[in-house]
């Protein structure tokens, strides 16, 4: 029988000075998104200055279920945000408003993949 791993991956862009500051808010934005788990980060500077912070979340739930998640996360998280792409098994969601401290924008990507 075939299982289906899905996986949001996240890019949060910000306007901090060093990468402990882009830690901070990407550390706020995973306590409103209400994660207890540790999360592996990436942190890089941004071509626009700033620094963007990327991580991917795993989700052991069903499509839907981790959709419904993902659509209440963004909701918790940004002012106003945009649903750039839903297609099947891809969901793409884009935000310039967040309730977030130093964070300018938020990209997340879900997919699916039957395994």
């Amino acid at each position: 029988m075939k299982t289906e791993l899905l996986t949001s991956h996240w890019r949060l862009v910000t306007s901090a000075g060093d990468e402990r500051a882009a830690e901070a808010a990407a550390a706020s934005l995973l306590a409103g998104l209400l994660i207890g788990e540790s999360v592996d980060l990436t942190v890089a500077p941004y071509f626009k200055g700033g620094f963007q912070v990327n991580f991917a979340l795993t989700h052991d739930e069903s499509w839907d279920a981790a959709e419904a998640w993902l659509l209440s996360s963004v909701e918790r998280t940004c002012v106003d945000w945009t649903q750039v792409e839903s297609l099947e098994r891809v969901v793409s969601l884009w935000s310039h408003a967040l309730n977030i401290p130093r964070a300018e924008a938020l990209e997340v990507v879900m997919t699916g993949e039957l395994h």
